[in-house]
């Protein structure tokens, strides 16, 4: 075992000892523990060394204080102190200047573990959709693409593609997925999980927690944690997961324009005016309204836009509802000609 996995594993021995470890740890440490002899007498002595000692919470702070002062000018920090041996030591027997050094070195290890647990962290990659247009892919270690909308934000686990194809999502985001049977392309997006072997999909969330995934080709499975249920998607439909509800629904894709925010295409057949201005004021993040007299219902709109400028989307608009336009605090506001 090298140097830096002995301090992962006496990390994760203090995290068990506090009952802070996670599923993961955990699992590690028995895999750990099961490795050796040498492993399960060092962890014997490193737990009765540590349930024998006290230290007051002062002295631990402005310890850990001179620790991280020291770390940041760049002057050397102990890597590994060698714990005491417990064979024979019996609490009663121990003066309090016994228990102030033993405090001080054990409060050093844990210091020094620490710091390295920091150091030894699991990688992560986070790619922002700001730093990508949406026609531009994010290409994965093991091929598969991915076109982020504006502000989405994707977390690449460690060793993504070797050991897993695990992947978090805030944000809207478009997968192309390699197929892989021996490893299945999972996201999690808010409480939400998606798993693929090989497929094209969207998905979308929103600050409201709500989940939308819209399967383009193969097979999607979709499930939310607080839900026991979990819907397969096949190509044209839809998987939908709100809180509120704690369910899980599917049905047939509904919205012709579920990926205008990828192509720029957009397709209205006879689609409720307020409805179409709320799309395209999504592509064009530029707020817009149509104001009517609420006695007469509102006009649809049939029309197609194919990367059009705002400009041109304006005056096609403003030709087919007999409308003119005005700008309020921002907001471009469509009114009808009499």
């Amino acid at each position: 075992m090298s140097k830096q996995q002995k301090h992962i594993d006496e990390v994760i021995m203090l995290r068990i000892l506090e009952n802070r470890s996670t599923k993961r740890e955990e699992d590690l440490f028995e895999e750990w523990l099961k490795e050796s002899k040498e492993h399960e007498e060092l962890y014997r002595q490193f737990r009765k060394t540590a349930e024998l000692t006290l230290w007051s919470t002062t002295s631990a702070e402005k310890s850990w204080e001179a620790i991280t002062r020291k770390a940041k000018s760049g002057e050397p920090v102990p890597s590994y102190i060698e714990l005491p041996s417990a064979n024979t030591t019996r609490l009663w027997g121990i003066s309090q200047k016994m228990l102030r050094v033993a405090a001080a070195v054990v409060f050093l290890i844990g210091a020094s573990f620490l710091l390295m647990h920091i150091l030894s962290q699991p990688e992560q990659l986070i790619i922002s959709g700001n730093n990508y247009g949406p026609d531009t892919p994010y290409v994965l270690p093991d091929g598969s693409q991915v076109f982020l909308n504006n502000d989405a934000e994707l977390t690449i686990m460690e060793n993504f593609g070797d050991t897993n194809r695990r992947l978090s999502l805030k944000g809207e985001a478009f997968f192309e997925v390699e197929r892989n049977e021996d490893l299945p392309f999972v996201v999690g997006v808010q409480n939400t999980t998606v798993s693929v072997l090989g497929t094209s999909f969207n998905v979308f969330s929103d600050s409201l927690k709500e989940v939308k995934v819209s399967v383009v080709t193969g097979i999607v499975e979709f499930f939310a944690e607080d839900t026991t249920a979990k819907v397969r998607l096949q190509k044209g439909e839809e998987g939908q997961y709100r809180p509120q509800l704690g369910a899980v629904t599917k049905a047939p894709i509904d919205n012709p324009n579920f990926l205008s925010w990828k192509t720029g295409v957009f397709t209205f057949d006879h689609t409720p005016v307020q409805e179409a201005l709320q799309q395209l004021a999504a592509y064009y993040n530029q707020p817009m309204v149509y104001e009517h007299d609420t006695n007469r219902p509102a006009p649809e709109l049939t029309t197609t836009f194919d990367q059009p400028s705002l400009e041109a989307v304006l005056d096609e608009i403003q030709l087919l509802l007999n409308a003119s336009t005005t700008i309020r605090n921002d907001t471009i506001i469509f009114t009808p000609r009499h």
